[in-house]
């Protein structure tokens, strides 16, 4: 099999409003801890909540990785269970970033879907026996998760997938949500390698 640089950029981005510690980056860095199979470089990002980072910084920092593969996680306040998202919108972002800013007008509305089965993937992440649920979600959230999500969908460059984590022991340990990560990061390899046959 052809080796695959896996791109993973946490977009928990650090702390922000009501999570002074981050879950996603949490679970990133712990995921880091892994073994993976032999041609997987995985590579790690804590990515500040910016908007203007995001935009400048992500397409730049894709092309010079040059992933077949780019996973991004962020914290969810709201979900108890890991949440794959399936798209990206480019408007509708009304709550500033941790400076306050929102990001710039969109030329288009448009909203991006994942080439990847999600269904798939979570069949293949049961049959791991993920200690974790997992389930398929139709909304990131309109703010930094969801834009940076957009702004990878729209470049293009790599199937892309974007994963929401709740908040740190309601009810996974970082343990768990590493493990977690790793299961559908595999999956999507395994997706991407059938599809190139």
């Amino acid at each position: 099999m052809a080796e695959t640089h896996v791109a993973m950029e946490s977009n928990g981005f650090g702390p922000f409003e009501g999570h002074p510690v981050n879950a996603s980056w949490e679970a990133v860095k712990e995921l880091s801890k892994r073994d993976f199979p032999d041609g997987v470089n995985l590579h790690t990002k804590d990515i500040p909540v910016e908007y203007l980072y995001v935009e400048e910084e992500i397409p730049n920092l894709e092309k010079e990785l040059n992933p077949d593969l780019i996973i991004h996680v962020g914290v969810s306040g709201v979900t108890e269970c890991l949440q794959i998202e399936e798209r990206a919108h480019s408007y509708g972002y009304v709550r500033g970033d941790i400076k306050g800013n929102l990001p710039n007008k969109a030329l288009d509305q448009e909203c991006l879907t994942t080439s990847l089965d999600i269904a798939d993937l979570r069949m293949f992440c049961n049959k791991c026996c993920c200690s974790c649920r997992i389930e398929r979600s139709e909304d990131a959230g309109r703010y930094l998760c969801e834009f940076i999500y957009y702004t990878s969908l729209r470049a293009g460059l790599a199937p892309t997938l974007f994963v929401h984590v709740p908040c740190l022991d309601q009810p996974y340990a970082k343990e768990e949500l590493a493990d977690a990560l790793k299961y559908i990061i595999l999956a999507a390899r395994r997706q991407i390698a059938a599809h190139s046959l």
